[in-house]
């Protein structure tokens, strides 16, 4: 199935159900936002992101582990069909590996844990918003 969002809105609640009934959604990058946080929601449900940008995650998503890659639009064609042609058994185990690359890379609680146990002693974050001045007044500024 094929939603056009500009014609067609899923309600916010209703949109990890949807996501989670698909096993491989499209998870191009974003306009405002390069990282679309769609391919993040997407592992997060245990579905597959069929995107062009694995190496921005740390560490990488692998090609035909926790994703699948394509480069051009022909490529992402081919993919498709290589998809739809793949055992329900081989889908399922990525399933597993996109929840698994999840818990352990990307949920908050383990994202926090990874930041609070390492030993460097500067910590940048990095946070991408929509849209310009939703963060507080100083919010990250270093104080004297």
């Amino acid at each position: 199935m094929l939603i056009d969002s500009a014609l067609a809105r899923i309600p916010s609640e209703d949109w990890l159900r949807n996501i989670a009934a698909a096993d491989v959604p499209l998870c191009p990058p974003g306009t405002i936002m390069p990282m679309s946080h769609n391919i993040i929601e997407a592992m997060g449900v245990g579905t597959i992101p069929l995107t062009s940008y694995p190496d921005w995650f740390f560490p990488a998503l692998e090609d035909g582990r926790n994703c699948f890659v394509f480069r051009s639009t022909a490529d992402l064609l081919a993919r498709v069909e290589e998809i739809r042609r793949l055992p329900r058994e081989r889908i399922e185990s990525m399933r597993a590996e996109c929840r698994d690359y999840y818990d352990r890379h990307l949920d908050p609680k383990a994202a926090v844990a990874r930041m609070v146990a390492s030993p460097s002693k500067d910590l940048r974050l990095h946070i991408l918003d929509e849209t310009y001045g939703h963060l507080p007044a100083g919010f990250g500024d270093r104080a004297g």
